[in-house]
């Protein structure tokens, strides 16, 4: 049984992908926060996103650094050979 559960817990953890928002849709959703004086638990329901977390890191990082920061980054190892 125990084995079973682990080749289970195994295939969801590598078919498992992190959803990739676009610049748009992150800037929606910081204009939705500032217009409607939502809170991040508001706006992660009226958005449909499973977690906080990342709207908070959104809001900082386009206080912080502007639009640049809300750009998609790389993912996995580059070739810098």
């Amino acid at each position: 049984m125990g084995w079973i559960l682990y080749e289970i817990w195994l295939y969801w953890f590598a078919t498992k992908k992190e959803p990739i928002y676009s610049v748009n849709f992150k800037l929606k959703v910081l204009k939705a926060i500032d217009k409607d004086s939502l809170s991040l638990r508001s706006t992660s329901i009226k958005f449909n996103m499973p977690d906080t977390a990342i709207i908070a890191k959104w809001r900082g990082d386009f206080a912080n650094f502007g639009l640049n920061s809300l750009q998609p980054k790389t993912r996995g190892r580059t070739d810098n050979r």
